[in-house]
């Protein structure tokens, strides 16, 4: 028996949570979209990790960036990423597990979308240029 790992993804302020059924080896994409004039930041938080789980790790990526949670991972923040307006990215999700694995959980991950300040981003910040008098 392979293991078994649902990941549910629950957006802060909305109803029903988006829930499905992670296969070891293959991924699966949620399209981060940003259609206002601000840039959003996307926050992915570990709230629990319920069931038995060894050996399994449930690998997130997004921006460039790669978290991983597994049986020791503490809840919390896992995964910030800035979205520019009217661009959009992706979360990549995928277990990584040894075939002998009989793992069997479920991780709950919140996803929160906030506005992020002009004057904090690193990215895409205006550049002064000096004038000569």
């Amino acid at each position: 028996m392979a293991s078994r790992v649902v990941v549910e993804l629950r957006f802060k302020g909305s109803g029903e949570p988006l829930t499905f059924e992670l296969e070891p080896g293959r991924t699966v994409e949620v399209e981060l979209g940003n259609r206002s004039p601000e840039t959003l930041v996307y926050r992915f938080t570990l709230r629990r990790i319920e069931g038995f789980v060894s050996y399994t790790i449930v690998k997130l990526e997004a921006g460039g960036k790669t978290s991983y949670v597994g049986r020791s991972t503490k809840p919390g923040v896992t995964l910030e990423v800035l979205v520019h307006p009217g661009e959009s990215g992706a979360l990549r999700l995928g277990a990584v597990s040894p075939r002998t694995s009989e793992d069997d959980f479920k991780v709950e991950i919140e996803v929160t979308v906030e506005r992020v300040a002009a004057a904090t981003l690193p990215e895409k910040a205006p550049v002064l240029r000096a004038q000569r008098l």
